[in-house]
């Protein structure tokens, strides 16, 4: 499944805990993250990210400051490729 680079702040939320991370990349099924308090294998997370809808999912995989969420319901192409593009411009201003 093809994946796409980007870098953008994200907010994990599991139970009554927030962290911040980066997004480093996104799929229709999942994604990675990198961060300092990243939740343990098998917790359930929301992510936020400011301009994308994203279902909640599940840590599958960590390693260090990097780990993967796979979502429960699968994001549409046709709302990550005008978010990714909104992102574009954006780092072009």
């Amino acid at each position: 499944m093809p994946r796409i680079e980007v870098r953008s702040a994200v907010h994990l939320k599991c139970g009554e805990h927030f962290s911040l991370a980066t997004l480093r990349n996104i799929s229709a099924r999942g994604l990675q993250v990198e961060g300092d308090d990243l939740p343990a294998i098998g917790t359930y997370v929301s992510a936020f990210v400011e301009g994308l809808i994203i279902p909640p999912g599940e840590i599958v995989w960590k390693r260090g400051r990097l780990a993967g969420i796979e979502v429960f319901e699968e994001l549409s192409w046709t709302s990550i490729i005008p978010w990714v593009r909104g992102l574009v411009k954006r780092g072009a201003n």
